[in-house]
Formats: structure tokens, C-alpha cells, sequence
């Protein structure tokens, strides 16, 4: 079953709560409703563009050149530790 993330930002970009869970699909329907479920009304959701967030909820960045582990750093720390854990875990959202 797919799993969504989200990280906290605090000062100097430091992580804070961190939010995951499973979602039925990957599609934008099921990745929105995550985001709006685990996210307050005041907050700027930082992505790499994602459709499924909705726009004004969102700072997309654009990745260009740049690799999203740079971009969002800490959520893709996250899945990776993740995934060395459980070698079937399926990450979906960052």
C-alpha cells in the first residue's frame, strides 16, 4: 500500500512533526486529501510542484537541474530510511 509524507519545517529549515500514512493510490485525489488532512489551513506546503496539493496550500518549487532530495531535503530522508527498513515499503508523496 502506497505511503504519503509530510515534515515539518521550524527555523533554519529544521525538521519537526513528521506526518505519514497510507493512502489508498497514488492518484491526486488520494495525495490532496492527504495534504489537506495533515496540514493546517495556515500552512505553506512546500513541493516540487505536485498537482495533487492544492494551489493555495502550496510553494511549489522547481527542481530544474537540482535533484528533489536537494529541494526537500528531509521528507526524502525520511523515505529513505524508510525503504532500508522495509524493503517493500512504497514511498509516494514528499
Amino acid at each position: 500500500m502506497p505511503v504519503a509524507g509530510a515534515v515539518e519545517l521550524g527555523d533554519g529549515n529544521a525538521p519537526g512533526r513528521l506526518r505519514l500514512a497510507t493512502i489508498p493510490s497514488c492518484n491526486a485525489k488520494d495525495l490532496g486529501n492527504f495534504a489537506v488532512r495533515n496540514t493546517a489551513t495556515t500552512a505553506i506546503v512546500k513541493t516540487d510542484g505536485c498537482s495533487a496539493v492544492p494551489r493555495d496550500r502550496q510553494l511549489p518549487h522547481v527542481v530544474g537541474d537540482r535533484p528533489a532530495r536537494e529541494i526537500l531535503a528531509w521528507i526524502h530522508t525520511v523515505f529513505s530510511n524508510l525503504k532500508g527498513c522495509a524493503p517493500n515499503f512504497t514511498p509516494v508523496a514528499s
